[in-house]
């Protein structure tokens, strides 16, 4: 058993999850071991946050941890595509790009591009089962969330300040 870190994809189907697709350095223990389908788990982080008592007026609270992650049982495999691999780079790069200023795109590469992605093979796993985790704030009094979402604001944890005010979207 071992673990890896890679880049992944949600691959929907409407609203519906159906699988991960990503990359990995051919030379990795996972890409030499995906010589034929094998079952797995995937867990994917989303942003976290430490959440300080110092932030409350009510300073009986605990300090707590804001996060979202999500636990996948896939079925994964090997795609040794150059095509596969291709569009799953450009949606990577498309989704990771989206908002900047001066947008990048992977034909600025030029030639190394295809240099590079030599290096490396897709995988995509089928979604068998998964369950997602999402402490954002939901069970905090109204109270206590506005001066969490505060503080966030203050440091500048715009990742984590978004996922709250997303997943609470009611308040």
């Amino acid at each position: 058993m071992f673990a890896t870190a890679a880049p992944v994809c949600l691959q929907l189907d409407g609203d519906t999850l159906i699988s991960l697709v990503g990359h990995l350095p051919r030379s990795s223990r996972l890409a030499r071991a995906l010589t034929t389908p094998v079952d797995t788990l995937a867990v994917v982080s989303g942003p976290g946050t430490y959440v300080s008592p110092s932030w409350f007026s009510n300073r009986t609270q605990a300090p707590s941890w804001n996060y979202a992650s999500a636990q996948f049982n896939l079925r994964l495999s090997s795609m040794d595509d150059p095509l596969f691999l291709d569009r799953h780079l450009r949606e990577l790069v498309t989704l990771m790009e989206e908002g900047r200023e001066r947008l990048w795109s992977v034909d600025e590469m030029g030639d190394r591009y295809d240099s590079l992605s030599k290096r490396i093979i897709a995988f995509e796993g089928s979604i068998t089962s998964w369950d997602g985790r999402f402490k954002l704030g939901q069970d905090e009094p109204d109270g206590t969330y506005e001066e969490i979402v505060a503080a966030l604001g203050d440091s500048g944890a715009d990742d984590i300040l978004t996922w709250m005010k997303d997943f609470n979207s009611v308040r």
